[in-house]
Protein backbone atom coordinates (compact mmCIF):
# COMPACT_ATOMS: atom_id res chain seq x y z
CA UNK A 1 0.00 0.00 0.00
CA UNK A 2 1.76 3.29 -0.97
CA UNK A 3 1.09 6.06 0.85
CA UNK A 4 -2.25 7.90 0.41
CA UNK A 5 -3.62 4.70 -1.82
CA UNK A 6 -5.49 1.87 -0.20
CA UNK A 7 -6.88 -0.80 -2.06
CA UNK A 8 -9.65 -2.99 -1.30
CA UNK A 9 -9.83 -6.10 -2.69
CA UNK A 10 -13.73 -7.37 -3.85
CA UNK A 11 -14.56 -10.51 -5.90
CA UNK A 12 -13.62 -9.89 -9.85
CA UNK A 13 -16.48 -10.63 -12.22
CA UNK A 14 -16.09 -13.90 -14.58
CA UNK A 15 -14.94 -17.31 -14.87
CA UNK A 16 -11.07 -17.59 -13.64
CA UNK A 17 -11.05 -14.01 -12.47
CA UNK A 18 -9.76 -14.60 -8.27
CA UNK A 19 -9.64 -10.98 -7.04
CA UNK A 20 -9.93 -7.20 -9.34
CA UNK A 21 -8.08 -4.68 -6.99
CA UNK A 22 -10.35 -1.22 -6.46
CA UNK A 23 -8.30 1.46 -5.68
CA UNK A 24 -10.06 5.04 -3.79
CA UNK A 25 -7.51 7.59 -2.43
CA UNK A 26 -7.91 9.55 0.90
CA UNK A 27 -8.55 13.17 0.92
CA UNK A 28 -4.50 13.61 2.44
CA UNK A 29 -1.68 11.29 3.59
CA UNK A 30 -2.16 12.42 6.88
CA UNK A 31 -5.41 10.21 7.11
CA UNK A 32 -3.28 6.95 7.51
CA UNK A 33 -5.64 6.10 10.37
CA UNK A 34 -8.14 5.43 7.65
CA UNK A 35 -5.69 3.85 5.80
CA UNK A 36 -4.98 0.95 8.37
CA UNK A 37 -8.85 1.34 9.79
CA UNK A 38 -9.13 -0.27 6.30
CA UNK A 39 -6.45 -2.51 6.49
CA UNK A 40 -8.78 -4.43 9.14
CA UNK A 41 -11.92 -4.62 6.70
CA UNK A 42 -9.43 -5.58 4.11
CA UNK A 43 -11.69 -9.08 2.96
CA UNK A 44 -13.60 -10.32 0.31
CA UNK A 45 -16.99 -9.60 -0.04
CA UNK A 46 -18.63 -12.40 -2.26
CA UNK A 47 -22.43 -12.11 -2.93
CA UNK A 48 -22.28 -15.96 -2.07
CA UNK A 49 -19.90 -16.82 0.48
CA UNK A 50 -17.55 -19.00 -0.58
CA UNK A 51 -16.50 -22.36 0.97
CA UNK A 52 -13.62 -23.04 2.84
CA UNK A 53 -11.18 -24.66 0.97
CA UNK A 54 -7.47 -26.90 1.82
CA UNK A 55 -4.96 -25.70 -0.56
CA UNK A 56 -1.45 -27.79 0.23
CA UNK A 57 -2.88 -29.83 3.48
CA UNK A 58 -4.03 -26.44 4.63
CA UNK A 59 -7.66 -25.41 5.21
CA UNK A 60 -8.01 -21.85 4.38
CA UNK A 61 -11.41 -19.48 4.13
CA UNK A 62 -11.41 -17.06 0.81
CA UNK A 63 -13.42 -15.12 2.04
CA UNK A 64 -10.48 -13.12 3.72
CA UNK A 65 -7.28 -13.09 2.27
CA UNK A 66 -5.78 -12.37 5.45
CA UNK A 67 -6.16 -16.06 6.69
CA UNK A 68 -3.19 -17.20 7.88
CA UNK A 69 -3.30 -19.97 5.93
CA UNK A 70 -4.01 -18.66 2.65
CA UNK A 71 -1.69 -19.96 0.19
CA UNK A 72 -1.01 -16.40 -1.23
CA UNK A 73 0.82 -14.62 1.58
CA UNK A 74 -0.37 -10.45 1.71
CA UNK A 75 1.23 -8.35 3.64
CA UNK A 76 1.42 -4.53 3.92
CA UNK A 77 4.39 -1.96 3.47
CA UNK A 78 3.56 1.59 4.39
CA UNK A 79 5.10 3.68 1.78
CA UNK A 80 6.42 7.43 3.02
CA UNK A 81 6.59 10.26 0.56
CA UNK A 82 10.14 11.79 -0.35
CA UNK A 83 8.66 14.73 -1.65
CA UNK A 84 7.43 16.47 1.44
CA UNK A 85 8.74 19.72 2.29
CA UNK A 86 8.85 19.50 5.64
CA UNK A 87 11.44 16.82 7.11
CA UNK A 88 9.37 17.17 10.36
CA UNK A 89 6.33 15.49 8.57
CA UNK A 90 8.10 12.83 7.36
CA UNK A 91 10.14 11.93 10.45
CA UNK A 92 6.60 11.80 11.95
CA UNK A 93 5.15 9.30 8.95
CA UNK A 94 8.07 7.04 9.83
CA UNK A 95 7.50 7.15 13.42
CA UNK A 96 4.14 6.47 12.54
CA UNK A 97 4.56 3.54 10.01
CA UNK A 98 6.61 1.80 13.17
CA UNK A 99 3.36 1.72 15.64
CA UNK A 100 1.57 0.63 12.67
CA UNK A 101 4.00 -2.25 12.14
CA UNK A 102 3.79 -2.92 15.86
CA UNK A 103 0.38 -3.29 16.30
CA UNK A 104 -1.06 -4.40 12.77
CA UNK A 105 0.38 -8.16 12.06
CA UNK A 106 -0.61 -7.38 8.60
CA UNK A 107 1.89 -4.39 8.28
CA UNK A 108 5.58 -5.42 7.93
CA UNK A 109 7.68 -2.68 6.79
CA UNK A 110 8.16 0.66 5.87
CA UNK A 111 9.29 2.18 2.26
CA UNK A 112 10.19 4.87 1.10
CA UNK A 113 9.18 6.57 -2.63
CA UNK A 114 8.48 9.25 -5.22
CA UNK A 115 10.00 11.00 -7.41
CA UNK A 116 13.36 10.79 -6.92
CA UNK A 117 13.70 14.13 -9.64
CA UNK A 118 11.31 16.16 -7.80
CA UNK A 119 13.59 19.26 -6.04
CA UNK A 120 12.84 17.94 -2.22
CA UNK A 121 13.97 14.81 -2.86
CA UNK A 122 17.15 16.25 -4.63
CA UNK A 123 17.59 18.82 -2.13
CA UNK A 124 17.34 16.89 1.23
CA UNK A 125 18.35 13.83 -0.19
CA UNK A 126 21.84 13.58 2.24
CA UNK A 127 19.19 15.06 5.43
CA UNK A 128 16.31 11.66 4.43
CA UNK A 129 19.19 9.19 4.97
CA UNK A 130 20.49 10.57 8.04
CA UNK A 131 17.06 11.03 9.45
CA UNK A 132 16.58 6.93 8.56
CA UNK A 133 19.85 6.39 9.98
CA UNK A 134 18.60 7.78 13.30
CA UNK A 135 14.79 5.85 13.05
CA UNK A 136 17.29 2.49 12.51
CA UNK A 137 19.08 3.47 15.44
CA UNK A 138 15.51 4.05 17.40
CA UNK A 139 13.91 0.96 16.13
CA UNK A 140 16.36 -1.47 15.23
CA UNK A 141 13.88 -3.89 14.80
CA UNK A 142 12.75 -2.02 12.11
CA UNK A 143 11.90 -3.17 8.64
CA UNK A 144 12.72 -0.83 5.95
CA UNK A 145 12.76 -0.58 1.73
CA UNK A 146 14.18 2.40 0.35
CA UNK A 147 13.42 3.33 -3.38
CA UNK A 148 17.50 4.90 -4.39
CA UNK A 149 18.47 5.14 -7.71
CA UNK A 150 15.78 5.33 -9.82
CA UNK A 151 17.34 7.33 -12.31
CA UNK A 152 18.93 8.05 -15.91
CA UNK A 153 21.53 10.27 -15.21
CA UNK A 154 21.88 11.14 -19.27
CA UNK A 155 18.34 12.56 -18.57
CA UNK A 156 19.40 14.70 -15.12
CA UNK A 157 18.89 18.04 -15.49
CA UNK A 158 20.68 18.74 -11.75
CA UNK A 159 24.04 19.28 -10.96
CA UNK A 160 23.85 17.38 -7.45
CA UNK A 161 26.02 14.22 -7.80
CA UNK A 162 22.99 11.84 -8.21
CA UNK A 163 25.19 8.92 -8.92
CA UNK A 164 25.45 8.24 -5.04
CA UNK A 165 21.86 7.48 -4.34
CA UNK A 166 22.14 3.60 -4.04
CA UNK A 167 25.40 4.01 -2.42
CA UNK A 168 24.02 6.66 0.37
CA UNK A 169 21.14 4.42 0.84
CA UNK A 170 23.00 1.13 1.66
CA UNK A 171 26.03 3.11 3.89
CA UNK A 172 24.16 6.14 5.06
CA UNK A 173 20.37 4.79 5.48
CA UNK A 174 20.87 1.45 6.23
CA UNK A 175 18.15 0.19 3.82
CA UNK A 176 17.96 -3.79 4.14
CA UNK A 177 16.09 -3.29 0.71
CA UNK A 178 16.93 -1.56 -2.51
CA UNK A 179 14.13 -0.16 -4.77
CA UNK A 180 15.20 -0.14 -8.42
CA UNK A 181 18.70 0.88 -7.84
CA UNK A 182 19.21 1.44 -11.59
CA UNK A 183 21.79 4.07 -11.23
CA UNK A 184 24.45 2.10 -8.94
CA UNK A 185 26.01 1.74 -12.44
CA UNK A 186 27.63 4.87 -12.16
CA UNK A 187 28.39 5.07 -9.43
CA UNK A 188 31.95 6.00 -9.72
CA UNK A 189 33.59 3.15 -7.15
CA UNK A 190 30.76 0.89 -8.67
CA UNK A 191 33.02 -2.29 -7.56
CA UNK A 192 33.11 -1.20 -4.26
CA UNK A 193 29.61 -0.57 -3.68
CA UNK A 194 28.38 -3.83 -5.34
CA UNK A 195 30.93 -5.61 -2.80
CA UNK A 196 29.40 -3.80 0.13
CA UNK A 197 25.99 -4.52 -1.30
CA UNK A 198 26.69 -8.33 -0.85
CA UNK A 199 28.50 -8.15 2.07
CA UNK A 200 25.67 -6.45 3.96
CA UNK A 201 23.37 -8.54 2.12
CA UNK A 202 21.35 -6.56 0.78
CA UNK A 203 18.54 -6.79 -1.42
CA UNK A 204 17.10 -4.94 -5.11
CA UNK A 205 14.24 -5.38 -5.98
CA UNK A 206 14.47 -4.96 -10.12
CA UNK A 207 11.82 -3.67 -12.05
CA UNK A 208 12.88 -4.04 -15.71
CA UNK A 209 9.33 -3.25 -17.15
CA UNK A 210 9.27 -0.29 -14.77
CA UNK A 211 13.19 1.15 -15.78
CA UNK A 212 12.59 0.57 -19.37
CA UNK A 213 9.12 2.54 -19.33
CA UNK A 214 9.93 5.58 -16.89
CA UNK A 215 13.60 6.02 -16.80
CA UNK A 216 14.63 5.24 -20.42
CA UNK A 217 17.23 2.30 -18.73
CA UNK A 218 17.68 -1.06 -20.44
CA UNK A 219 19.79 -3.96 -21.45
CA UNK A 220 23.54 -2.67 -21.53
CA UNK A 221 22.64 0.52 -19.08
CA UNK A 222 20.92 -1.86 -16.71
CA UNK A 223 22.78 -2.76 -13.40
CA UNK A 224 21.09 -6.53 -13.19
CA UNK A 225 24.41 -8.09 -14.70
CA UNK A 226 26.24 -6.27 -12.20
CA UNK A 227 24.05 -7.84 -9.62
CA UNK A 228 24.64 -11.37 -10.98
CA UNK A 229 28.17 -11.05 -10.69
CA UNK A 230 28.94 -9.09 -7.46
CA UNK A 231 26.62 -11.83 -5.69
CA UNK A 232 23.97 -8.78 -4.70
CA UNK A 233 20.64 -10.39 -4.07
CA UNK A 234 17.31 -9.24 -6.56
CA UNK A 235 14.39 -10.55 -7.19
CA UNK A 236 12.63 -9.30 -9.91
CA UNK A 237 9.18 -7.53 -9.38
CA UNK A 238 6.25 -5.67 -11.17
CA UNK A 239 7.08 -2.01 -9.36
CA UNK A 240 2.78 -0.97 -10.11
CA UNK A 241 0.97 -3.13 -11.74
CA UNK A 242 -2.00 -0.73 -11.40
CA UNK A 243 0.06 1.74 -14.23
CA UNK A 244 1.98 -1.28 -16.58
CA UNK A 245 -0.01 -4.03 -16.65
CA UNK A 246 2.69 -6.74 -15.94
CA UNK A 247 2.81 -9.46 -13.91
CA UNK A 248 5.84 -11.71 -12.88
CA UNK A 249 5.82 -13.79 -15.82
CA UNK A 250 5.69 -10.29 -18.33
CA UNK A 251 9.36 -9.44 -15.74
CA UNK A 252 10.65 -12.92 -16.54
CA UNK A 253 9.89 -13.23 -20.28
CA UNK A 254 11.12 -9.52 -20.32
CA UNK A 255 14.37 -10.92 -18.83
CA UNK A 256 14.99 -13.77 -20.86
CA UNK A 257 14.35 -12.18 -24.03
CA UNK A 258 16.40 -8.99 -23.80
CA UNK A 259 18.96 -9.68 -21.25
CA UNK A 260 19.29 -13.62 -21.91
CA UNK A 261 22.32 -13.37 -23.82
CA UNK A 262 24.31 -10.47 -22.25
CA UNK A 263 26.60 -10.40 -19.70
CA UNK A 264 30.02 -10.98 -18.51
CA UNK A 265 31.66 -13.21 -15.67
CA UNK A 266 35.58 -13.30 -15.42
CA UNK A 267 35.70 -12.53 -19.14
CA UNK A 268 33.08 -15.30 -20.16
CA UNK A 269 29.70 -15.33 -21.70
CA UNK A 270 27.25 -15.02 -19.09
CA UNK A 271 23.32 -16.03 -19.74
CA UNK A 272 20.56 -14.43 -17.19
CA UNK A 273 19.02 -17.77 -17.38
CA UNK A 274 16.91 -20.50 -15.31
CA UNK A 275 19.26 -20.56 -12.60
CA UNK A 276 19.25 -16.80 -12.02
CA UNK A 277 15.81 -16.63 -12.22
CA UNK A 278 15.26 -19.60 -9.63
CA UNK A 279 17.54 -18.14 -7.36
CA UNK A 280 15.51 -14.45 -8.03
CA UNK A 281 12.48 -16.03 -7.01
CA UNK A 282 14.06 -17.83 -3.52
CA UNK A 283 15.72 -14.47 -2.44
CA UNK A 284 12.06 -12.91 -2.60
CA UNK A 285 11.01 -14.87 0.20
CA UNK A 286 14.78 -15.23 1.74
CA UNK A 287 14.74 -11.18 2.04
CA UNK A 288 10.74 -10.52 2.55
CA UNK A 289 9.88 -8.89 5.40
CA UNK A 290 7.69 -11.79 7.12
CA UNK A 291 9.02 -12.61 10.81
CA UNK A 292 11.56 -15.56 11.60
CA UNK A 293 14.91 -16.80 10.50
CA UNK A 294 15.48 -18.07 6.80
CA UNK A 295 16.51 -21.59 6.08
CA UNK A 296 19.52 -20.04 3.78
CA UNK A 297 22.88 -19.20 4.85
CA UNK A 298 24.49 -15.97 3.51
CA UNK A 299 25.02 -16.59 -0.27
CA UNK A 300 28.16 -16.55 -1.18
CA UNK A 301 30.67 -14.59 -3.21
CA UNK A 302 28.13 -15.44 -6.42
CA UNK A 303 25.02 -15.35 -5.27
CA UNK A 304 24.39 -19.16 -4.45
CA UNK A 305 22.00 -19.99 -1.73
CA UNK A 306 23.43 -22.80 0.81
CA UNK A 307 21.02 -24.24 3.61
CA UNK A 308 21.80 -23.72 7.16
CA UNK A 309 23.86 -26.86 8.70
CA UNK A 310 20.35 -28.36 9.62
CA UNK A 311 18.94 -28.76 6.70
CA UNK A 312 22.39 -30.37 5.02
CA UNK A 313 22.41 -33.75 4.12
CA UNK A 314 24.86 -35.54 6.10
CA UNK A 315 25.92 -39.61 5.75
CA UNK A 316 22.42 -40.21 6.87
CA UNK A 317 19.83 -41.19 3.89
CA UNK A 318 17.43 -38.66 3.84
CA UNK A 319 18.83 -36.24 6.13
CA UNK A 320 18.44 -33.27 3.70
CA UNK A 321 15.48 -31.04 3.14
CA UNK A 322 15.77 -31.38 -0.36
CA UNK A 323 16.03 -35.25 -0.45
CA UNK A 324 13.18 -35.37 2.09
CA UNK A 325 11.10 -33.50 -0.56
CA UNK A 326 11.79 -35.36 -3.60
CA UNK A 327 11.10 -38.51 -1.07
CA UNK A 328 7.46 -37.44 -0.15
CA UNK A 329 6.39 -36.27 -3.77
CA UNK A 330 3.43 -38.06 -5.36
CA UNK A 331 3.78 -38.87 -8.65
CA UNK A 332 0.12 -40.59 -9.59
CA UNK A 333 -1.79 -37.47 -7.81
CA UNK A 334 0.77 -34.75 -8.99
CA UNK A 335 0.51 -33.44 -5.38
CA UNK A 336 2.46 -32.72 -2.43
CA UNK A 337 2.59 -34.57 0.51
CA UNK A 338 3.34 -31.81 2.28
CA UNK A 339 2.77 -33.32 5.79
CA UNK A 340 4.68 -36.11 4.99
CA UNK A 341 7.77 -33.80 4.42
CA UNK A 342 7.44 -32.14 7.78
CA UNK A 343 6.94 -35.51 9.45
CA UNK A 344 10.14 -36.54 7.86
CA UNK A 345 12.78 -33.44 9.42
CA UNK A 346 14.01 -33.95 12.33
CA UNK A 347 13.02 -32.17 15.85
CA UNK A 348 15.23 -29.21 15.41
CA UNK A 349 14.01 -28.71 11.65
CA UNK A 350 10.35 -28.97 12.94
CA UNK A 351 11.16 -26.32 15.71
CA UNK A 352 12.91 -23.71 13.50
CA UNK A 353 10.33 -23.19 10.61
CA UNK A 354 7.51 -23.83 13.01
CA UNK A 355 8.71 -20.46 15.01
CA UNK A 356 9.20 -18.89 11.48
CA UNK A 357 6.99 -17.77 8.90
CA UNK A 358 9.45 -16.59 6.30
CA UNK A 359 11.08 -20.59 6.28
CA UNK A 360 7.57 -21.74 5.47
CA UNK A 361 7.27 -19.73 2.64
CA UNK A 362 10.88 -20.59 2.08
CA UNK A 363 9.67 -24.39 2.42
CA UNK A 364 6.59 -23.60 -0.03
CA UNK A 365 9.21 -22.27 -2.62
CA UNK A 366 11.64 -25.47 -2.44
CA UNK A 367 8.95 -27.94 -2.61
CA UNK A 368 7.34 -26.10 -5.77
CA UNK A 369 10.67 -25.99 -7.31
CA UNK A 370 11.37 -29.34 -7.24
CA UNK A 371 8.18 -30.45 -7.87
CA UNK A 372 8.45 -28.41 -11.21
CA UNK A 373 11.96 -29.64 -11.98
CA UNK A 374 11.59 -33.29 -11.48
CA UNK A 375 7.52 -33.66 -13.11
CA UNK A 376 6.62 -30.58 -15.18
CA UNK A 377 9.84 -29.84 -17.12
CA UNK A 378 10.01 -34.05 -18.13
CA UNK A 379 6.66 -33.44 -19.00
CA UNK A 380 6.94 -30.66 -21.53
CA UNK A 381 10.20 -32.09 -22.69
CA UNK A 382 8.57 -35.64 -23.59
CA UNK A 383 5.44 -33.19 -24.43
CA UNK A 384 7.50 -31.40 -27.23
CA UNK A 385 9.22 -34.52 -28.47
CA UNK A 386 6.14 -36.02 -29.41
CA UNK A 387 6.19 -38.89 -26.81
CA UNK A 388 3.61 -37.70 -25.15
CA UNK A 389 0.33 -35.38 -26.26
CA UNK A 390 -1.04 -32.40 -24.58
CA UNK A 391 -4.24 -32.63 -22.15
Amino acid sequence: IGAGDTRALTPASGPGSAVKIVTFVPESHLEQSKVIETLDECKIVAGTKLEEKIIRGRKFNPNNLFDINNPHVIRFIIDNDRTEECLATIFAHFVGSKKLEEEYESVVGSGFAGMEYHPNAIDYYDDHMCMINILKQCFPDAHLSLHAGELNLELSQTSQPLQTHVRKAVEVAGAERIGHGTCSKKDLNRDDLFKSMHEKDVHVEVNLNSNKYVVGVTEDDHPIFEFINHGVSFSLCTDDQGVFGSSLFEEMKLACQEYGKKGDRNGAHHVLGYEELKRSVLNSARKCFLPGKSIYEHPDKFGRLVFKKDFISDDKPLSGLREIISFCLNPEFGEWAEDGVFGMLTTKQQDFIKTSEKAQLELDLEMAFIYFEQFVVPALIRKKSGKIEAS
